[in-house]
């Protein structure tokens, strides 16, 4: 039966809007790869299960957060997690060999006008791979670079406006490659949105 087989109303709706997050990282690594790109088949995926990840399908967001967003916990979020659900994310991921030194970092802002009132945010990622140094060293240079680049994110949209924006804490992830593969991944991830409702529209019936 066409569900469309006569005219009916339909809600137009906006753009949707971000609304509660989770925020989770995660290091994997392996001897397993193949092809082109040998991580995406080993190591990535085992960050994405070492996150929590491991079960939903990422997909790349860039770096706006609406003033409605929220963060839930991992656990909370997780047992409303579909097997093969599509997750939109703001992502930092990196890979390396064996002896690198890996670190995949997300920094969030939130910003507030000239009365004080929150308008929104914005995230920012850092990755990097280094052959040899340590650990300690890299966590110390992302969270350095995300500090740079929130405030340059902040002086392109705000400058000499009165605003003002708070650092929230960073999400560092680090690893050191013992295997032939490794990745490190840090993930911003939304788990539900807010729907506009614009108006209603009709809708004729499908042609045959």
């Amino acid at each position: 039966m066409n569900v469309l087989a006569r005219k009916t109303k339909a809600l137009v709706l906006g753009s949707r809007i971000p609304k509660r997050y989770i925020v989770t990282s995660g290091f994997g690594q392996t001897d397993e790869g193949s092809g082109a790109d040998p991580h995406e088949t080993g190591s990535f995926d085992e960050a994405l299960v070492a996150a929590g990840l491991g079960k939903v399908n990422l997909v790349k967001y860039s770096s706006v957060l609406p003033p409605e967003a929220e963060e839930v916990p991992l656990e909370v979020a997780a047992e409303h997690f579909h097997h093969g659900a599509v997750m939109d994310a703001i992502v930092a991921s990196v890979s390396g060999g064996s002896g690198d030194v890996l670190v995949a970092a997300l920094g969030r802002m939130n910003v507030y006008d000239h009365e004080s009132r929150h308008i929104g945010g914005f995230a920012v990622e850092f990755m990097n791979c280094r052959h040899g140094g340590t650990r300690p060293a890299v966590e110390a240079e992302a969270e350095d670079a995300i500090k740079r680049a929130m405030e340059g994110v902040f002086q392109r949209r705000y400058r000499g406006k009165g605003y003002r924006y708070e650092r929230m804490p960073p999400t560092i992830i680090s690893g050191f490659v013992e295997k032939k593969y490794g990745t490190a991944i840090a993930v911003i991830g939304w788990v539900s949105y807010i729907h506009p409702v614009l108006g209603e529209t009709a809708v004729e019936p499908a042609e045959e």
